[in-house]
């Protein structure tokens, strides 16, 4: 089986053990990255755009202080 893909930053490729596999870099340009892909197993791409947030990358607010920010004392 070929697969030809096109993968962003961040995309996975997740090949299967003894699969054989074989992968080429095919072309870079600018972020992205061509690859062909030859296995004898499926090969899936988790794409890095599809993913959920984790709670690390959810900007929180900022903590504040009751009336109002510190002021410098003199």
């Amino acid at each position: 089986m070929a697969l030809h893909l096109d993968l962003d930053p961040g995309d996975i490729l997740v090949v299967p053990p003894e699969s054989g596999a074989q992968i080429r870099i095919t072309e870079k340009t600018g972020r992205r990255t061509r690859v062909a892909v030859e296995s004898a197993k499926p090969v899936h791409v988790l794409r890095a755009r599809d993913a959920r947030p984790s709670l690390h990358d959810i900007p929180r607010p900022r903590p504040s202080t009751p009336g109002g920010p510190l002021k410098p004392k003199p």
